[in-house]
């Protein structure tokens, strides 16, 4: 499952874990645009914040923060005419970090490595998305008034979740107010957690 094999490849070999804080400080400097396997498994590991934070101060020291790549991703044949520079800019970047470590991974057998505690977690969200993002396709879902209700009915959800808690009774959201939960989350991990 090429999942299982992205993040084997993200969190288990030594030479990307050697090279993620400089790669961290290129993405402060200019905008990296991630690969989308990257890109996948990193929005997939940032839906759970504490999880994600306790990994990267645990690995790095700091909690990674996505920046202005939080929704920006990048395929082998396809570069957006606004994000050029930048995904020239991220593929020099990851060859001279990286010389012997392919930008764009081919489906390939999952490395023994994988042995983690992280790789299920990660498997398992990308299922559950499968069907949200389905929901979340919907035209509506691009209509600014439907959107800004939205974020009024998530500030509502918020205010229930503050009320209840969330460890003895989760409150399950709708498919507009997960998606303003998801993009709270998403956007900035540092802050959310705040």
């Amino acid at each position: 499952m090429m999942i299982r094999s992205t993040v084997a490849r993200l969190c288990f070999s030594p030479a990307l874990l050697s090279c993620h804080l400089a790669v961290r400080e290129a993405l402060v400097e200019k905008g990296l645009v991630p690969l989308v396997d990257v890109a996948w498994v990193w929005h997939l590991h940032r839906l759970n914040p504490l999880g994600y934070a306790a990994f990267c101060l645990d690995r790095f020291g700091t909690v990674l923060d996505p920046g202005a790549s939080a929704f920006r991703l990048q395929c082998a044949d396809d570069i957006e005419d606004g994000d050029a520079d930048d995904c020239v800019h991220t593929r020099d970047v990851w060859s001279r970090a990286y010389p012997a470590e392919p930008f764009f991974l081919a489906a390939v057998a999952t490395p023994s490595a994988s042995k983690s505690s992280l790789v299920e977690p990660i498997v398992a969200t990308a299922g559950r998305q499968s069907s949200y993002l389905w929901q979340v396709s919907r035209a509506s879902y691009s209509c600014e008034s439907f959107l800004a209700a939205a974020i009024e009915r998530y500030d509502k959800f918020l205010r229930l979740m503050g009320i209840h808690g969330y460890k003895t009774f989760f409150e399950v959201p709708s498919y507009d107010v997960d998606l303003c939960w998801h993009t709270h989350m998403l956007a900035s991990s540092s802050s959310y957690l705040v």
